[in-house]
């Protein structure tokens, strides 16, 4: 069995982090990447861990908040 974990940043839905709010706008300014995630893209870690690409690894922790970590 393997247990590995995947950490997102801000993800950009419908609900948060809106494009019209100006106070998303401020904040995504500030991101390291000046952008949010979208679910898609967590998604694709979460999808290559699923994978047997990934087969190897156990027990990581994959960083997907775009810089805010560091």
């Amino acid at each position: 069995m393997r247990v590995n974990g995947v950490v997102p940043g801000y993800v950009q839905t419908e609900k948060h982090y809106r494009d019209d709010d100006f106070k998303s706008r401020e904040k995504q300014r500030q991101l390291p990447l000046k952008a949010y995630a979208t679910p898609y893209e967590i998604g694709g870690a979460v999808a290559f861990l699923c994978s047997e690409r990934s087969k190897q690894i156990n027990g990581a922790i994959i960083d997907c908040t775009g810089g805010t970590l560091v």
